[in-house]
């Protein structure tokens, strides 16, 4: 049985993983300011666990390669199987 994710929906993810990049930058940034001494921004910022934003996008990121490349008849991509070739190369 194959599932087909609609390109929408794809989408969707997409806008959720720019978020989670974003949660990524904004943690990155209140770090930095933090390490100059920039004392301005309120201390609220720094109880958002920011760092949570980058399981997000490589989790959304892993579902998001699984579901739009092609499939083979058996619901596997042929790039994944490995062949004697590949297996003879890597020992």
């Amino acid at each position: 049985m194959t599932v087909r994710v609609q390109p929408d929906r794809i989408l969707q993810l997409q806008t959720l993983r720019f978020f989670a990049a974003g949660f990524v930058l904004i943690g990155h940034a209140l770090m930095e300011a933090q390490q100059q001494g920039i004392s301005q921004l309120p201390r609220m910022l720094y109880a958002i666990p920011w760092g949570a934003g980058v399981d997000l996008f490589f989790v959304i990121s892993g579902f998001i390669i699984f579901h739009i490349q092609p499939r083979a008849a058996h619901g596997i991509s042929s790039r994944a199987r490995p062949t004697g070739r590949g297996l003879r190369s890597i020992s």
